[in-house]
């Protein structure tokens, strides 16, 4: 194995970094949609006369 095969710790170590932070920015949006929840009101339903 030369010297040029030999992955470097700094690719190493932004790859973990970049990693780790798409992790929590995909959990802290995950979060941000949770916390929003709509509230659904019900609608007034007129009674319809139905034919039997």
């Amino acid at each position: 194995m030369t010297a040029a095969q030999v992955p470097t710790k700094g690719g190493q170590l932004k790859l973990i970094i970049s990693i780790v932070v798409f992790i929590a920015a995909l959990f802290i949006l995950l979060m941000m949609a949770g916390l929003g929840n709509a509230t659904q009101t019900p609608e007034a339903r007129v009674p319809v006369a139905v034919s039997t």
